[in-house]
């Protein structure tokens, strides 16, 4: 199997990347300081599009790859890569963030110590597997459950890429539904479902669901069409659908049931963004692998 690939930055899919990551900065920003959401009500939904671009980049890997049947093999070199990333930052920002609570708090060095103690789960990622850890470390979440995720849908896309695209569409659905009939909203990550905080069922969703974007657009590009005259202009309007669904509930609804309709509009924006990005500087023709022979 034959790829054939130059592998550069989109540069539109990364102005969305910065958008999500402005929208939840305002968000932490304005809750915790002015005690609202701020002018970006629903500015959490950032997360919801990081974790479907974590499983879009994570199938774009997969592609890439001489895959030669070792599941588990392949898992850990592309978590180790992942690890050493991710951890580094997540690390200083619990050590940052403790740090910070304690010397506004104005205790002493036992303080310290015991505010490290508590959260010592937290430095191994565990905070979703049911481990003791305080809510004051919600800035971080989505780390830790990117992590656990990370290995676990790489495993399970290496292990049988069929199998994963014929149950993920059924789980994501049914995943979606159970969090709107119980919850209203895609913010539910306090709550625990069995062991596991609601974080993980909703990083699941999303990130299988950007795979598999992920995925269709390489099938589509392996088709080697042509496109019609009026393409550009159908992709032009089905973008400006996007942005104005996911504007308008970022900043007039969140934190209700109206959260959801941001997710069909994040995957659709990935997927039109990489078959024609707007922004072309940087960017070379190839995008997802194009499957030769």
């Amino acid at each position: 199997m034959a790829v054939n690939i130059e592998q550069k930055k989109n540069l539109e899919i990364e102005c969305y990347r910065f958008l999500a990551t402005a929208t939840v900065a305002v968000l932490h920003f304005s809750e915790d300081y002015t005690g609202s959401h701020g002018i970006i009500n629903g500015g959490y939904l950032g997360v919801d599009f990081f974790f479907m671009l974590s499983g879009y980049f994570l199938m774009q890997h997969w592609l890439r790859q001489e895959r030669g049947g070792m599941s588990s093999r392949n898992t850990a070199v592309y978590f180790c890569h992942r690890l050493r990333r991710l951890y580094p930052p997540f690390l200083i920002a619990t050590v940052l963030m403790q740090l910070t609570q304690w010397a506004f708090g104005g205790y002493g060095v036992k303080s310290l110590i015991s505010g490290f103690w508590k959260i010592r789960w937290q430095f191994l990622m565990c905070q979703h597997l049911g481990a003791p850890v305080g809510a004051n470390m919600r800035s971080i979440w989505y780390l830790s459950s990117l992590v656990f995720l990370t290995w676990l849908i790489y495993f399970l896309i290496d292990r049988d890429l069929d199998l994963f695209l014929g149950i993920t569409p059924v789980a994501d659905v049914l995943i979606f539904v159970y969090i709107f009939r119980t919850f209203g909203k895609l913010d539910m990550w306090k709550s625990y479902n069995l062991v596991f905080y609601g974080g993980i069922l909703r990083g699941f969703a999303e990130m299988t669901l950007g795979a598999i974007v992920a995925y269709m657009v390489c099938e589509a590009r392996g088709k080697k069409e042509t496109p019609g005259k009026g393409v550009e202009v159908i992709r032009m309007a089905v973008r400006v659908c996007c942005w104005f669904l996911i504007g308008f509930v970022m900043v007039f609804r969140g934190f209700d049931d109206k959260d959801f309709v941001v997710i069909p509009a994040m995957a659709v924006l990935l997927a039109v963004a990489e078959m024609k990005p707007i922004i072309s500087g940087g960017v070379l023709a190839g995008g997802l692998p194009i499957w030769e022979g």
